[in-house]
């Protein structure tokens, strides 16, 4: 699957938009307690909207502009669950007009589209889905968590939740790092964990509301660009419809990096590859195809064996446990091990 974005915030010049809430503007005074006096006059510059498990935040605060000069600005959390029902697309420039139409009808504020895409965009989640089994994904995230670099910083480092052995629940991945992270070079956000499990509680409601069915065994990655200066370093822009035109080898450059940045190198395990000599290739090939068609390997054994009797059966028998363990049960093992390495593919750990 594809990159796309999860939320971000975006902001625009307070000139360029229209507030319809008067909630937004409102004042609220601090006095202090012990004389009375009015120590703080500000604006009450935060809201949120919810909507059906869909919630929006709009607030106003003084930031630079693109000149670099001091201005109000509107600020909003843009979040893919504005596209209801296309929510798993995450945000895309194919479906920003839903995203623009969700927030025109909180009636909070008013702006185009088209000033929408001119917004700065920052603090942003980039996300990409994946389907693979419970077991094998937690067998991956404990290979991720086995080779995460140390680190010994404040709020830096891995954050394993409901990979114990026996766990059950539905909240299971690894965090990297805090996502306030301001170290984004050396340790960036990183998340990785069930999205169906994720839906089934922390977001039921939503779920529930906007989506007809849900996928089993999704899977989650998302990495966090946090800045200006972040987005520089990875060569992207910092206004939303550049954003959304990012080609997705921009985007996949800057989640590579930022594996890199927190995992060491992987020491991939040896498999035996199972070069069977001659003599024994057919009575191998057709343990292979009993077991195939569903036998267990007892029953099999048994079959093969018939009526031989005394010496020879005892003989036989333990010349097919041999060959089992040598090239059947290895190949049980590959089969395992490539399930996994397909799922380490799928999150980016190729290196």
């Amino acid at each position: 699957m594809k990159f796309s974005i999860d939320s971000c915030s975006i902001r625009l010049p307070l000139n360029e938009v229209k507030i319809l809430d008067t909630e937004i503007k409102a004042l609220f005074v601090t006095i202090s307690e012990a004389t009375g006096e009015v120590k703080k006059v500000e604006k009450n510059n935060k809201i949120t909207k919810e909507y059906k498990g869909i919630k929006s935040k709009f607030s106003i605060e003084i930031q630079f502009n693109k000149s670099n000069v001091r201005e109000e600005h509107l600020v909003i959390i843009v979040n893919s669950k504005m596209l209801k029902k296309r929510y798993f697309e995450g945000i895309t420039s194919d479906n920003i007009s839903e995203v623009h139409s969700y927030l025109m009808e909180q009636k909070a504020v008013s702006f185009s589209l088209e000033t929408m895409l001119t917004a700065q965009a920052v603090d942003i989640d980039f996300k990409r889905d994946f389907t693979a089994k419970r077991e094998t994904v937690v067998k991956a995230l404990n290979i991720l968590k086995d080779n995460a670099k140390a680190s010994t910083g404040i709020n830096v480092g891995v954050l394993p939740f409901g990979l114990k052995e026996g766990y059950k629940g539905d909240n299971i991945g690894l965090q990297f790092n805090k996502r306030d992270t301001t170290s984004i070079s050396t340790a960036p956000f990183m998340k990785i964990y069930n999205k169906t499990g994720d839906l089934l509680t922390k977001s039921n409601v939503f779920a529930l509301e906007h989506l007809e069915e849900l996928p089993n065994d999704l899977w989650r990655t998302e990495f966090t660009i946090k800045n200006k200066k972040h987005l520089a370093m990875h060569k992207m822009s910092n206004t939303l419809g550049e954003l959304l035109s990012t080609p997705q080898v921009v985007i996949e450059e800057a989640y590579n990096k930022t594996l890199q940045a927190i995992l060491n190198k992987r020491l991939k395990e040896a498999v035996h590859n199972g070069l069977i000599p001659p003599k024994d290739l057919v009575l191998v090939n057709f343990m292979i195809m009993g077991l195939d068609s569903g036998y267990n390997w007892s029953i099999l054994k048994e079959t093969v064996l018939g009526t031989l009797e005394g010496s020879n059966r005892s003989k036989k028998a333990k010349q097919l446990d041999e060959l089992f363990e040598a090239y059947v049960q290895p190949i049980k093992k590959y089969s395992n091990y490539k399930q996994l390495d397909n799922v380490l593919a799928e999150i980016g750990y190729t290196f």
